[in-house]
């Protein structure tokens, strides 16, 4: 399989765009247009978009340790008493 840096010739690309345009026009298989109704295209978030989900679930499992640290020092130093 090519790497994300592969070179592509002009002749490669014109069928990889061709073959993409073919594949654009077929008929949707029934069991995947079952997956497909699910999410509209418009709900798959962008990479943009996940990147900013995933900085808030770090924000988020940050201030979950945070809070789990005071409550292990907590517990230590009641259980040191």
């Amino acid at each position: 399989m090519a790497g994300r840096n592969t070179i592509i010739s002009t002749k490669d690309e014109a069928k990889i765009v061709e073959r993409l345009k073919q594949v654009q026009q077929q008929p949707v298989n029934p069991s995947t247009k079952a997956l497909n109704s699910k999410h509209k295209v418009s709900e798959i978030p962008s990479y943009d978009q996940l990147l900013e989900i995933i900085a808030k679930k770090d924000k988020q499992i940050d201030s979950l340790l945070a809070r789990q640290e005071k409550i292990v020092k907590k517990l230590e130093s009641i259980l040191s008493n």
